[in-house]
């Protein structure tokens, strides 16, 4: 994942045949929306909404497996 975001290069350096890998990487947009904050002073909206869909897909696989396992749990502990 280090080498897949872009800390230590310019999003721009990829080529652009590897473009996706940033593009759907939620480490890169936030990565990327934050340098865009600290440094020109804007928001870019598509890499946030990259990160809430993220956020939300997650947040639903994960519930669905608690509640899914959630009877078990006293057996694993």
């Amino acid at each position: 994942m280090f080498y897949c975001t872009p800390i230590l290069y310019a999003s721009d350096m990829i080529p652009e045949k590897f473009s996706w890998i940033i593009t759907y990487n939620p480490l890169a947009s936030m990565i990327l929306s934050w340098r865009d904050l600290f440094m020109n002073g804007t928001l870019n909206y598509e890499y946030i909404s990259i990160l809430y869909f993220t956020g939300i897909i997650l947040t639903v696989v994960g519930l669905s497996i608690f509640n899914k396992l959630k009877y078990r749990f006293a057996e694993i502990l």
